[in-house]
């Protein structure tokens, strides 16, 4: 039985890493202390969803992302202000899947749903592109939010 979950949990993370991922909204604004640094930071909750939905209902999932107002894609599941949850019909079906084939790894598949949650943002004008820098041979880019955020997500 054990081995039967853990196949289904592979047959899903390998349709979750192939997929591709668009930003659909933001779901939330608030303010919260950093984690980084214990300051007020604007953060922002944002649902990405594959591009092609599941046909079964029982395998639909999205990931809410949540982000703050000044962020980094270097080490994106390291960093204390950002938060990747997956959700679906099935949530704890979906949660295995990630701790068992994406948490501790390479992650991924995090980095391209961070990503989709990202170009979303840039394309409504929440965030631009802050920065660009080189690390041990990797190109890693901050962004940060456009200011008067509040305006606009109630426009």
């Amino acid at each position: 039985e054990a081995f039967n979950y853990i196949e289904e949990c592979n047959q899903i993370y390998y349709e979750m890493y192939h997929a591709e991922y668009e930003f659909k909204r933001v779901s939330d604004y608030s303010i919260r202390h950093s984690r980084c640094d214990g300051k007020p930071k604007d953060f922002l909750e944002v649902v990405v969803v594959p591009k092609k939905e599941n046909e079964n209902e029982d395998k639909r999932y999205w990931f809410n992302v949540t982000t703050s107002s000044l962020v980094s894609d270097e080490y994106v599941m390291f960093m204390p202000d950002v938060k990747i949850e997956v959700r679906g019909k099935k949530d704890s079906l979906f949660e295995d899947t990630l701790c068992l084939l994406e948490n501790y790894q390479h992650r991924i598949l995090s980095k391209k749903v961070f990503d989709a949650a990202i170009d979303g943002l840039i394309d409504k004008g929440i965030f631009v592109l802050d920065n660009e820098y080189e690390k041990y041979d990797y190109k890693y880019r901050q962004f940060k939010v456009v200011g008067g955020l509040f305006d606009k997500l109630s426009s």
